[in-house]
């Protein structure tokens, strides 16, 4: 007897709003079955996304902050435990902050990177040894026209998504 694929596992992060919960959802209402992860900092929020990804086969809500290793190491053992092996990682979450250098915080640009870049490759390095044993799997990195050009008074913002985009190709 042979085994029955297993359902895709998609998990997208900054899924609590915009483009995230979007995504989530399009696989939803997708013409194959899903199981979606729905991950971002605002419960509540990410509860409401996944009301409305009511014809995923299964939605799940984690609130991590994907930016801090602890809290993303701590959410791998959960998903693994709860949901397996992911078959599509997409790393959405994103922070912006808009100031003119001179006035901005350097804790503002530590948060715009680590939520743009640091959260990327934290999320794959979850990924990745999963996906590279079984020799299947995706994992699709969010930038923005501001990694490919330069925005006056986000520059933060730009050199985050240049890095997303450099760290993908």
């Amino acid at each position: 007897m042979s085994e029955q694929p297993q359902v895709p596992l998609i998990v997208i992060s900054g899924a609590s709003q915009g483009i995230g919960a979007a995504i989530a959802q399009c696989f939803a209402d997708a013409d194959f079955p899903v199981r979606l992860a729905l991950v971002a900092r605002n419960k509540s929020a990410l509860e409401q996304v996944a009301v409305s990804c009511s014809r995923a086969q299964e939605v799940r809500c984690y609130s991590v902050d994907v930016s801090d290793e602890q809290q993303v190491q701590t959410f791998a053992t959960a998903l693994f435990r709860d949901m397996g092996d992911v078959s599509v990682l997409i790393n959405n979450a994103g922070s912006w902050h808009g100031a003119p250098v001179q006035e901005m915080a350097v804790a503002d640009v530590d948060r715009v990177i680590a939520v743009n870049l640091r959260s990327t490759f934290l999320l794959s390095q979850m990924v990745l040894p999963s996906m590279l044993k079984r020799q299947s799997g995706d994992i699709f990195n969010m930038s923005s026209t501001a990694g490919l050009e330069g925005y006056a008074g986000v520059s933060a913002y730009c050199a985050a998504k240049h890095a997303v985009s450099g760290f993908t190709k």
